[in-house]
């Protein structure tokens, strides 16, 4: 009988296994990835593509291509906002973002979604001026968004904002909010500074549609997805510090400070319904903590790099790690390419890609949730001690940027504190 059940037992194990697989396989557990990018700043008549320039057709081409080498068949893709390149004419820019939208569909199979969001950029109307209905209609049927699920009708007369869940995926608890952060920014970005008296109630609005959304099912863990990040523009704020009083820049929140208010409480609020954060505009890695009342962090977003090495940082995008049951991010990678000798389209092929700059990496930070880093922002905003070079080689997604305004060894517990939100 011992013989017997010996025989047996390979067979025995190798169905149990089969079993196990398939039930974790159904119940969504275990680890899925997806694509997170941002800022890509597409110049069609722009054949450079160094430090300073925003991206050419080629080396967009090269990016969604790595993109797919590295994750071909990734859940989703992400992406922050701003397509269009900075000296893009406004007449010009819903074709960008529609050329933007068909090389990442003739990359990628279509029955990936791709949830994006808007950009200050991403306007027929100016930067950072609220969309028009023909303009949000062109972006709903460049990148389908009715094909994720959405009501484009209802996107539309919102002002570009919306919410959806992947449906026939195995991590139905998932729910994105795509927010347009154009309607919330802060007025004296608008107009070159010409019509500094606009507030956009849309803003108002949107965050009211924000926290309903949160609050009415638990059972629900979110993504929230913006461009432009809420607080201070640290870069402003460091590059006033060495010009004369009546040089410097006034501008320095991204958004109007009583929606930032209202978006800290709202965050606080609905933490338990939180799993994880998106944004982008600054070009850089980097990441926000939100505290409650108390004191106490209880959720964060991730800052992503951008496409556009315009800022002298090198294209980078991001491949994360995320637990299909709880929705919470478990690691990332950030993949940039070095163009520190790529002047035009055709040195693109002879420039490397590396993976060594990821936030899982930075020096002193064992854990990336709401408490590591907040206390990691904490610690860098009080000790003067020398920062662990690798969060500067990380923020700078590699590159070694000779601007003195960008986060240095010299001025980095201002950025720090500046990361930090504390609802009121």
């Amino acid at each position: 009988m011992r013989n017997l059940n010996n025989q047996f037992l390979p067979a025995i194990a190798f169905v149990l296994c089969s079993f196990l697989l398939w039930a974790c396989k159904n119940c969504g557990c275990g680890a899925e990835k997806c694509l997170i990018v941002s800022d890509i700043h597409l110049q069609l008549d722009n054949d450079s593509t160094g430090y300073g320039k925003d991206p050419s057709l080629g080396l967009i081409q090269a990016v969604v291509k790595k993109m797919h080498d590295v994750l071909p068949e990734p859940k989703f893709i992400v992406i922050a906002g701003d397509f269009v390149g900075h000296e893009v004419q406004d007449g010009q820019k819903a074709a960008i973002i529609d050329k933007v939208a068909q090389i990442f569909h003739a990359t990628f199979d279509k029955k990936i979604p791709i949830i994006p969001v808007f950009g200050n950029n991403d306007s027929d109307a100016g930067d950072y001026v609220k969309q028009s209905p023909a303009f949000l209609s062109a972006f709903a049927r460049s990148w389908n968004l009715n094909g994720i699920g959405v009501d484009t009708g209802e996107f539309v007369k919102a002002g570009g904002y919306y919410a959806t869940s992947i449906k026939g995926d195995n991590f139905p608890n998932l729910n994105f909010i795509a927010l347009n952060s154009t309607l919330v920014s802060d007025n004296s970005h608008r107009y070159k500074g010409k019509d500094s008296l606009v507030t956009y109630k849309d803003g108002a609005s949107m965050l009211q549609w924000l926290n309903s959304t949160l609050s009415k099912d638990s059972t629900k863990k979110s993504w929230i997805i913006y461009h432009m990040p809420p607080g201070d523009d640290t870069y402003k704020i460091v590059a006033n510090q060495s010009k004369p009083a009546d040089k410097r820049r006034t501008d320095t929140l991204m958004w109007s400070a009583g929606y930032t208010t209202t978006f800290d409480s709202i965050m606080a609020v609905n933490s338990s319904h939180i799993a994880f954060g998106i944004a982008g505009h600054t070009h850089r890695n980097s990441f926000l903590v939100f505290s409650n009342v108390a004191g106490a962090p209880v959720a964060y977003a991730r800052v992503v790099s951008s496409v556009s090495p315009n800022y002298g940082n090198n294209p980078s995008f991001e491949v994360a790690d995320f637990d299909a049951r709880t929705c919470q991010v478990t690691g990332e990678k950030t993949y940039s390419l070095n163009i520190a000798n790529v002047k035009t389209s055709k040195d693109i092929a002879s420039a490397t890609w590396t993976d060594r700059y990821s936030i899982n990496n930075v020096g002193g930070l064992k854990l990336v949730n709401s408490t590591a880093l907040y206390d990691f922002a904490k610690k860098n905003t009080s000790d003067t001690s020398m920062l662990d070079s690798k969060f500067i080689y990380f923020y700078n997604s590699g590159a070694r940027s000779s601007d003195p305004n960008n986060l240095t060894l010299n001025n980095y517990p201002i950025y720090f504190q500046n990361s930090l939100f504390h609802a009121k």
